[in-house]
């Protein structure tokens, strides 16, 4: 999936700093899709790393949830290290 535009911010555990991340530069990929009453629900997921600039590594799950096809329903950030 190709996300044109959308962001996220993410805090580094270790300094506080915040991290803004740019979701269309994030390898996203299909996790599933079922048909629903709408129509057609689609799950895609991507991991964005990134390192601090205190040296700290930093890693977070985002998952987007598209319903009906062509809509999205969800951008979220669950699991996040560092």
């Amino acid at each position: 999936m190709k996300v044109k535009s959308g962001y996220k911010n993410v805090r580094c555990s270790k300094c506080n700093r915040t991290h803004t991340i740019d979701i269309s530069k994030v390898d996203i990929g299909e996790n599933y899709s079922e048909e629903r009453p709408m129509g057609q629900e689609n799950a895609y997921s991507g991991i964005w790393n990134d390192q601090c600039t205190c040296g700290n590594s930093m890693e977070a799950e985002i998952e987007i949830y598209e319903y009906p096809a062509g809509t999205c329903e969800l951008v979220q950030i669950v699991n996040h290290k560092g």
